[in-house]
């Protein structure tokens, strides 16, 4: 469910903040979360067609899951290592709360393939000075599928609230699949977005 995208650049970074402060918060805000998983990235490229030459990224990522669904948010900071040029920090954000019809109802609702059936949303946010930000609401299909941990289907209604342009949707696979060679355990995890 993450994007990469350039935002504008912003000199407070209140969407970290924000961020930072909801990983910290106790698990009873979110019902008491039955499992978790924070990373902290730093990614370094260089001759990207688009936006900026050269740039580096820190991304605090974190997903849990709790009594009624699940959480997934990430936050990006685009060239924290600079200041006051055309090519400064910029922050990006995406917050995707997830609820489970299966869990809310205390029913078994799966069938075929499906594990589970849900609420998902999720909201864009930047710091561009325009205010940047998207919301996405609409349901998602959690699978059961041979070799993958977790694999989901995620459809949205797409509000893209600051470019003010008519509703759009997108379509959202997030996917979890382990692998061992040798001794040594992997996970190939990753997402596609697709809006329409």
């Amino acid at each position: 469910m993450r994007s990469v995208m350039g935002v504008g650049r912003g000199t407070v970074p209140a969407l970290a903040a924000a961020v930072l402060a909801l990983a910290g918060l106790p698990p009873a805000w979110a019902g008491g979360a039955k499992w978790s998983s924070t990373n902290l990235q730093y990614l370094y490229g260089t001759r990207y067609e688009l936006g900026d030459d050269t740039r580096s990224i820190v991304t605090l990522e974190h997903a849990n899951g709790w009594k009624y669904g699940d959480n997934f948010f990430f936050v990006d900071i685009t060239n924290p290592d600079r200041d006051g040029s055309d090519t400064g920090t910029e922050y990006y954000g995406e917050i995707s709360p997830r609820l489970s019809f299966g869990k809310m109802t205390g029913r078994d609702l799966s069938f075929g393939i499906v594990r589970d059936l849900l609420i998902t949303t999720t909201v864009e946010i930047g710091d561009a000075g325009s205010g940047f930000h998207n919301y996405l609401y609409g349901l998602a299909a959690d699978l059961a599928l041979p070799g993958f941990a977790f694999f989901q289907v995620n459809w949205y209604v797409r509000n893209e609230v600051t470019f003010g342009t008519d509703l759009g949707r997108q379509v959202t696979l997030v996917w979890g699949a382990p692998f061992s060679l040798g001794q040594v355990d992997f996970l190939f995890e990753g997402f596609l977005d697709y809006a329409y």
